[in-house]
Protein backbone atom coordinates (compact mmCIF):
# COMPACT_ATOMS: atom_id res chain seq x y z
CA UNK A 1 0.00 0.00 0.00
CA UNK A 2 2.70 2.13 0.76
CA UNK A 3 4.46 1.49 -2.34
CA UNK A 4 1.36 2.97 -4.20
CA UNK A 5 0.62 5.45 -2.24
CA UNK A 6 4.75 6.78 -3.25
CA UNK A 7 3.42 5.97 -6.72
CA UNK A 8 1.12 8.61 -6.54
CA UNK A 9 2.39 11.47 -4.87
CA UNK A 10 3.84 12.94 -7.61
CA UNK A 11 1.14 13.00 -9.72
CA UNK A 12 -1.28 14.20 -6.73
CA UNK A 13 1.07 17.31 -6.39
CA UNK A 14 0.83 18.29 -9.97
CA UNK A 15 -2.40 18.09 -10.04
CA UNK A 16 -2.75 20.35 -6.77
CA UNK A 17 -0.40 23.05 -8.50
CA UNK A 18 -2.21 22.64 -11.70
CA UNK A 19 -5.68 23.21 -10.30
CA UNK A 20 -4.24 26.21 -8.46
CA UNK A 21 -2.83 27.95 -11.80
CA UNK A 22 -5.38 30.41 -13.49
CA UNK A 23 -6.22 30.53 -17.35
CA UNK A 24 -3.27 33.63 -17.31
CA UNK A 25 -1.06 31.84 -15.22
CA UNK A 26 -0.84 29.50 -17.74
CA UNK A 27 -0.42 31.27 -20.66
CA UNK A 28 2.30 33.00 -19.23
CA UNK A 29 3.80 29.58 -18.25
CA UNK A 30 3.68 28.61 -22.08
CA UNK A 31 5.00 31.44 -23.60
CA UNK A 32 7.99 31.14 -20.97
CA UNK A 33 8.47 27.13 -22.03
CA UNK A 34 8.52 28.49 -26.13
CA UNK A 35 12.52 27.73 -25.71
CA UNK A 36 11.52 24.59 -24.37
CA UNK A 37 8.35 22.68 -25.55
CA UNK A 38 7.37 22.39 -28.94
CA UNK A 39 5.23 24.77 -30.71
CA UNK A 40 2.60 21.83 -31.45
CA UNK A 41 2.37 21.04 -27.93
CA UNK A 42 2.17 24.73 -26.58
CA UNK A 43 -0.88 24.87 -28.93
CA UNK A 44 -2.90 22.01 -27.51
CA UNK A 45 -2.08 22.88 -23.70
CA UNK A 46 -5.46 22.98 -22.21
CA UNK A 47 -4.55 23.92 -18.34
CA UNK A 48 -2.20 23.86 -15.99
CA UNK A 49 -1.99 20.18 -14.98
CA UNK A 50 -1.93 19.46 -19.05
CA UNK A 51 1.32 22.00 -19.28
CA UNK A 52 3.02 20.18 -15.95
CA UNK A 53 2.54 16.59 -17.38
CA UNK A 54 4.15 17.79 -20.57
CA UNK A 55 7.81 19.03 -18.85
CA UNK A 56 7.33 15.62 -17.00
CA UNK A 57 6.87 13.85 -19.97
CA UNK A 58 9.76 16.44 -21.19
CA UNK A 59 11.96 15.61 -18.49
CA UNK A 60 11.92 18.96 -17.21
CA UNK A 61 10.42 17.56 -14.15
CA UNK A 62 10.44 14.86 -11.85
CA UNK A 63 9.59 13.78 -8.35
CA UNK A 64 13.36 14.39 -8.08
CA UNK A 65 14.01 17.42 -9.17
CA UNK A 66 10.70 20.45 -8.57
CA UNK A 67 13.58 23.03 -9.40
CA UNK A 68 12.10 24.29 -12.51
CA UNK A 69 8.82 24.55 -10.97
CA UNK A 70 9.88 26.84 -8.33
CA UNK A 71 11.57 28.36 -10.87
CA UNK A 72 8.41 29.13 -13.03
CA UNK A 73 6.25 30.02 -10.03
CA UNK A 74 8.88 32.42 -9.12
CA UNK A 75 8.95 34.18 -12.64
CA UNK A 76 5.08 34.51 -12.68
CA UNK A 77 4.74 35.64 -8.81
CA UNK A 78 2.96 32.80 -7.87
CA UNK A 79 4.23 32.46 -4.16
CA UNK A 80 1.72 30.68 -2.72
CA UNK A 81 2.38 27.58 -5.24
CA UNK A 82 6.37 27.61 -3.93
CA UNK A 83 4.86 27.14 -0.75
CA UNK A 84 2.77 24.26 -1.47
CA UNK A 85 5.84 23.03 -2.96
CA UNK A 86 7.77 23.64 -0.54
CA UNK A 87 5.46 21.84 2.50
CA UNK A 88 4.60 18.89 -0.25
CA UNK A 89 8.14 18.02 -0.36
CA UNK A 90 9.15 18.02 3.06
CA UNK A 91 11.11 21.23 2.52
CA UNK A 92 13.45 19.37 0.30
CA UNK A 93 13.17 21.57 -2.99
CA UNK A 94 16.41 22.82 -4.50
CA UNK A 95 15.93 25.74 -6.81
CA UNK A 96 19.60 26.59 -6.97
CA UNK A 97 20.37 24.33 -10.29
CA UNK A 98 20.49 27.76 -12.09
CA UNK A 99 17.31 28.87 -14.65
CA UNK A 100 16.60 26.52 -17.56
CA UNK A 101 14.24 29.87 -19.23
CA UNK A 102 16.01 31.97 -21.47
CA UNK A 103 17.07 35.25 -19.98
CA UNK A 104 15.56 36.95 -22.67
CA UNK A 105 11.97 35.65 -21.69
Amino acid sequence: MACLEETLRFPKYLKTIGDNLWKRDTSLLCFLCKDLLSAETLAEISGGFHLLCELEEAKLISDNDVSFIIELMELIRRRDLIRITRSSRGGNCDSSKGPKINPYR
